[in-house]
């Protein structure tokens, strides 16, 4: 930005010579180094601070140059922009295509890599409009660091076709190679990763919602179906000494979902009573499950 060597070097010197101190009852211990972040209350600091906030916005704006930027659709009459910052906050504005969204988290990482700032991922989220589809949605959660298939890794092109076998070393994590290639916050949470490694057994896909890690129908229908609160009624009737047609059955009466006179006057036909039992009452749920002969007798 045209400072001068001196001018650097003296800011150079302000900023780092930090030193803090903690005090615990009312007595004051030790002293601890600032590694990084500016010197609250130090007069310099707002204008670092602007300077950083304007490499950003600098960095940003570049990717109106590269030929598989795609930006949001604006104006056509009006300025492009990609981006708008107020204090820390910043609003990045893109188009929805993977390439594009590749290109920002790479010049974020990078600007992290340079200025020693980090995101704050846990504040930071992304928006659509309603009309968005929901694997546009996977795709950018994906490739922002928060989908099941998040790519954590700093080199987004270079690890396209690597396997986790890549990273091993005589059964065991290779954590040189691990800490080139994947982002700095995601290491320990790689390294700390349990790797069962059998050399020429060939890699097989771990299916997590069930115990022996095979993929069914029935696991992945207990995760993606709403289960509702089992009620006693329920837990008697669908028993499994009892057989299904006559649990079934049951379930049927219990909704009303039996086709008996009460139920069809409904469609207007006229009710009538039932002459299967001695004493004749309405053909409905109560008189066929309760109160006539046969369900006596049964």
């Amino acid at each position: 930005m045209g400072f001068g060597e001196i001018c650097i070097d003296t800011v150079w010197r302000i900023m780092s010579n930090n030193w803090y101190s903690i005090i615990i009852n009312g007595t004051r211990h030790g002293f601890f180094h600032s590694t990084r972040g500016l010197k609250q209350g130090d007069s310099i600091s707002p204008a670092l601070f602007i300077l950083g906030a304007e490499v950003l916005s600098r960095m940003l704006n570049l990717l109106h140059q590269h030929q598989y930027y795609k930006g949001f659709q604006m104006e056509p009459r009006g300025p492009q922009i990609n981006h708008l910052s107020f204090a820390d906050d910043v609003i990045i504005f893109t188009a929805t295509n993977r390439s594009s969204i590749q290109l920002i988290m790479k010049t974020l990482e990078n600007y992290e890599a340079m200025s020693d700032q980090l995101i704050n991922k846990d504040k930071s989220h992304f928006m659509v409009t309603s009309k968005t589809s929901p694997e546009t949605v996977d795709m950018i959660k994906n490739v922002t660091g928060d989908g099941i298939l998040a790519n954590y890794s700093p080199e987004v092109s270079s690890l396209d076709n690597t396997k986790v076998s890549h990273f091993l070393m005589g059964g065991k994590w290779n954590e040189t190679w691990v800490r080139h290639h994947v982002h700095l916050l995601m290491v320990p949470k790689v390294l700390n990763t349990k790797i069962h490694y059998q050399e020429n057994l060939t890699n097989e896909a771990i299916w997590t919602y069930a115990d022996n890690g095979k993929f069914t129908c029935s696991s992945a229908w207990s995760l993606i179906r709403k289960k509702k609160v089992r009620t006693a009624v329920n837990i008697l009737n669908w028993h499994r000494n009892i057989p299904f047609k006559a649990s079934f059955l049951l379930w049927r009466a219990i909704r009303g979902k039996i086709p008996t006179y009460e139920n069809l006057q409904k469609t207007g036909v006229d009710p009538t009573q039932c002459y299967c039992c001695r004493v004749p009452g309405w053909d409905n749920i109560d008189q066929n499950f309760v109160a006539g002969n046969f369900a006596n007798y049964i």
